[in-house]
């Protein structure tokens, strides 16, 4: 299943909202395209510290941190 079939049917001006369990699967298939491991192993990680030093570099990583960003809005 696509990006573009999880995007939910509601549009304002553009926008695009989804539901929490839209959310949570597109940003579960945005780590799984850029890092090969679910979303919620990612969260684990983030949470442990093993991403800590190459945020340090996050110019380095744009990839990296636009998912950490995202993980913020995934519960």
């Amino acid at each position: 299943m696509g990006i573009a079939e999880h995007v939910a049917p509601d549009v304002d001006e553009g926008i695009k909202h989804l539901s929490d369990d839209e959310t949570r699967v597109l940003f579960d298939e945005l780590v799984r395209e850029r890092l090969g491991i679910s979303g919620a192993e990612f969260k684990r990680r983030l949470v442990a510290g093993e991403y800590d030093q190459i945020m340090d570099n996050a110019i380095d990583h744009p990839g990296l941190m636009m998912l950490v960003m995202l993980s913020h809005s995934v519960d």
